[in-house]
């Protein structure tokens, strides 16, 4: 069985353009954010911080936040799946002693 797969450019406008980037730039922030709760929870507490403890938290985020108001629930729910994403592979790589590659901001 064979799989058909297609390619297509897109040509967005400027106002376009503007909102990716700024769309962009705010998902860069909520990922950073994230990835410093975690290393704060960690050095404070010694809590270790996973995706269901900070999705419980996004209400309360997107409420205080109102450009992440603006965009998709669920776009900003796999932002935080992503960073658990690279923890789960971090911790794997430290348990196989290679080089593990802490999550970077």
């Amino acid at each position: 069985m064979s799989l058909l797969s297609y390619k297509y450019r897109l040509y967005p406008t400027q106002a376009q353009v503007a909102g990716m980037e700024a769309m962009l730039g705010a998902f860069c922030d909520l990922y950073n954010a994230a990835l410093q709760q975690r290393i704060e929870a960690y050095r404070r507490r010694r809590k270790t911080l996973r995706y269901t403890d900070q999705a419980g938290e996004l209400k309360a985020v997107r409420a205080a936040d109102e450009r992440l108001a603006g965009y998709s629930f669920s776009a900003q729910q796999q932002v935080l799946r992503r960073l658990d994403k690279a923890f789960q592979a971090f911790f794997r790589r430290l348990k196989a002693k290679g080089k593990a590659g802490f999550p970077r901001f």
